[in-house]
C-alpha cells in the first residue's frame, strides 16, 4: 500500500476511541479474565479477511498476497475464524 493510501486510512484514529470506550468501563483490579486481545483482534481479522476474499472473488492466493501472509496461513485463519469461503 502506498504511503498516500496509508495516510487516508488511519486505523489507529478510528479504533482508539472505540477501544478506549470499550476498556474504560472495565475494572483492571477485577479477577475476571477479559481476554481483550481475542475480543478485539479476532473480529477485526475476520472482517478484514472476508472483505479481501470478496474483493479477490475468493481467490485465496491473491487474498493471501493482499493480506501479506502465506496462503497456508490464510487457509488456517479461514478455518479457525469459521469464515465461509
Amino acid at each position: 500500500m502506498s504511503d498516500k493510501r496509508r495516510s487516508d486510512c488511519d486505523v489507529t484514529a478510528i479504533m482508539r476511541p472505540f477501544l478506549e470506550k470499550m476498556i474504560g468501563d472495565l475494572n483492571p483490579d477485577s479477577s475476571t479474565s477479559w481476554n481483550l486481545h481475542a475480543a478485539v483482534v479476532e473480529p477485526v481479522e475476520k472482517i478484514l479477511i472476508q472483505i479481501v476474499l470478496q474483493r479477490t472473488r475468493n481467490n485465496k492466493v491473491r487474498a493471501a498476497r493482499m493480506l501479506g501472509m502465506h496462503r497456508n496461513t490464510l487457509y488456517k485463519k479461514i478455518e479457525d475464524l469459521k469464515i465461509d469461503s
